[in-house]
């Protein structure tokens, strides 16, 4: 698989924890920690080890008769519309052998080879038969190269790039219909190749299915997708893919603020979709609300409990222009049958607080606690006002 692969197989499995499955990071965690190489079909590196080949950060070498490479299970399909087979590999000191076999089917239904006099060539088979084409002439000892085939279409298009980047055509006909048998795979097996293939940019697809594809990705890769997808640090559409998840458009229903738009920036978006969770937890009493506001919004949201059916929300600034929005959404969490009233207090943290035996700290504003024990100083008649000023 390609990196851009992995990382829809990664998305696709982060997206879970977005629809309730609380084991799903979990999950994410675990393959994470797997080996990196995930496959198309089945999630395993779809290949088997015959004999002792060196494999070492997805190189094997030490390739002959005894020791090389095969699928774990045949490819055996009638209805072949599109073959596409990539390698790169790095040629050994020398060409001591009539061909050697680089990678290919032991039928020659498709496959690379390197002749004594530094021709690689490539082979496929379609209704016709077999067809065998130079690729590349002047290929030398001790030096890396890619190939590639793609059969489709009624072309074969047969490809050597000496980067990886840049790749030099050269296109064959081939019969309507596409190799119909590919089977028996193997990697340096009756024709040794003598040097070395990465396993991390060598593929096979066919029908773009992917039947062979080892890839180390780069290290950071999983951990980038799963904090792309932490509401603290998304951005963007991945932002808008956990809107749809937590419930939240970021086209909203009243205008922010004074603006003309209704269209949640970055920010004010994630101001709202963390009050959304909350609200969406649906916690029924007045201190599960305030710890969970608390922790999400420590010093700019305020709950007051009026104890007649109705709460007193009071948000700092960072709120500004939004008020609109926390109504018109009905994101406000409340319980049932409560009312409530919304207010912009700018400076939020010079309100009176207290703090609780539940250890919930309602007063950011150094007041004593049962936590911290007493602080500042107790009250004398030197503090008292006459009103006479």
């Amino acid at each position: 698989m390609t990196e851009e692969e992995y990382k829809q197989y990664y998305a696709d499995q982060l997206i879970l924890q977005y629809k309730t499955q609380q084991k799903a990071r979990a999950t994410v965690s675990a393959l994470v920690s797997q080996s990196p190489a995930v496959n198309g079909v089945n999630g395993k590196v779809q290949y088997s080890v015959v004999g002792t080949p060196t494999i070492e950060n997805g190189i094997v070498s030490n390739l002959n008769e005894n020791n090389y490479l095969i699928l774990t299970s045949e490819i055996n399909t009638a209805d072949v519309q599109t073959l596409e087979v990539q390698v790169k590999f790095t040629t050994g000191s020398s060409f001591n052998h009539t061909y050697e076999g680089v990678i290919g089917t032991a039928y020659g239904t498709f496959g690379f080879y390197i002749t004594q006099e530094g021709v690689l060539r490539g082979v496929y088979l379609d209704s016709v038969g077999t067809h065998d084409n130079p690729i590349s002439s002047g290929i030398q000892p001790d030096t890396t190269y890619w190939a590639k085939m793609v059969v489709s279409e009624g072309l074969a298009i047969l490809s050597i790039s000496f980067d990886g980047t840049s790749w030099y055509d050269t296109t064959f006909t081939a019969a309507d219909q596409q190799p119909v048998d590919v089977s028996s795979y193997f990697m340096a097996s009756t024709y040794p190749f003598t040097g070395s293939i990465d396993l991390n940019e060598t593929y096979i697809k066919i029908n773009n299915k992917s039947w062979f594809g080892y890839t180390l990705i780069p290290v950071d890769l999983p951990n980038t997708i799963i904090n792309g997808y932490d509401l603290d640090t998304a951005e963007g559409s991945v932002l808008d893919i956990i809107g749809k998840y937590v419930g939240l458009n970021r086209t909203v229903k009243a205008l922010i603020g004074n603006t003309n738009t209704n269209v949640l920036n970055d920010d004010q978006y994630r101001l709202l979709l963390r009050l959304k969770l909350i609200k969406n937890t649906n916690f029924s009493s007045t201190s599960q609300l305030k710890t969970a506001l608390y922790a999400w919004f420590p010093t700019s949201i305020r709950l007051f409990d009026n104890r007649d059916m109705t709460y007193e929300y009071h948000f700092s600034s960072l709120f500004n222009g939004l008020i609109d929005v926390l109504i018109a959404e009905e994101i406000v969490p409340v319980p049932m049958a409560l009312g409530y009233t919304c207010a912009i207090v700018p400076n939020l943290l010079e309100l009176y607080g207290y703090s609780d035996y539940g250890g919930l700290n309602n007063n950011p504003n150094g007041y004593s606690s049962y936590q911290t024990g007493f602080k500042g100083r107790w009250l004398s008649y030197g503090d008292k006002f006459s009103g006479e000023e």
